[in-house]
């Protein structure tokens, strides 16, 4: 014999609307902060003018730069055809 679980219709997973706008704009939030961040790295002044610190600088700010970029884009609404 072959066992059925029925559920209620009220045990689907539900997600409230003003929770994911909320998460959106955290999401969005983070990744503004992370792109001036990435700019505001190359306008402090730096301790040394050593090659090897610019390239680190250099490789910090790109990273922070593509996140911020993403998070950016992940914040946004999906859109239904």
């Amino acid at each position: 014999m072959r066992r059925v679980t029925i559920y209620p219709p009220y045990a689907a997973p539900f997600v409230a609307e003003d929770t994911v706008s909320v998460k959106r704009l955290v999401i969005a939030m983070a990744g503004f902060a992370l792109i001036v961040s990435a700019v505001g790295l190359w306008l402090a002044p730096s301790p040394t003018s050593e090659p090897s610190f610019d390239l680190m600088k250099l490789g910090i700010s790109l990273f922070m730069l593509l996140s911020g970029a993403g998070f950016l884009t992940s914040s946004r609404p999906v859109r239904r055809r």
